[in-house]
């Protein structure tokens, strides 16, 4: 079966010249994922809209040199960032269920959370929207979809837990 699209998002917002909210909104996301201990159901219970998250935004563009700082900014913590080239990878190097990541190409930011088998696992991505499936697999293959160039292959992750 494939995966589910929970709801859509889109990425219009801007700070200054600067396009897009995809690492406060990925964090903000992470954050209300870990406090719930499961994924999100809908937009609103992120807890924030984007005009906030926007605003929030033009804060951690600033520490986009100190990922821990970022985190600590949303209350959260990280052991560091692991390189990793795939969404495949992102999931193989997450601490077991439940357990919630952001994960970055050159260009983009996104969040994976790893649910224990009953809430299976969703892909959190502001330009298209949350998805969730029973299988890392169809997630995978989503993001394949929305990102198929060399160019947006994965660089990077981050576990995160609350502080």
């Amino acid at each position: 079966m494939p995966a589910r699209l929970v709801f859509a998002m889109q990425n219009n917002e801007k700070q200054g010249d600067e396009q897009g909210i995809c690492t406060a909104a990925s964090l903000l996301w992470a954050k209300r994922c870990l406090e719930l201990r499961r994924g999100i159901g809908s937009y609103a219970e992120l807890g924030a809209d984007d005009h906030l998250i926007n605003g929030q935004m033009a804060v951690i563009r600033r520490l986009d040199n100190n990922p821990a700082e970022q985190c600590q900014f949303f209350g959260l913590n990280t052991p560091g960032d692991q390189a990793v080239a795939t969404l495949n990878a992102v999931y193989g190097n997450m601490p077991a269920a439940p357990s919630v990541c952001i994960f970055w190409n050159p260009y983009h930011t996104m969040g994976f959370w790893r649910g224990t088998a009953q809430q299976g696992f969703d892909f959190f991505d502001k330009n298209h929207g949350l998805y969730t499936d029973a299988t890392v697999a169809e997630l995978v293959a989503i993001y394949n979809a929305h990102y198929p160039g060399a160019g947006d292959q994965i660089i990077g992750m981050r576990v995160v837990t609350l502080r």
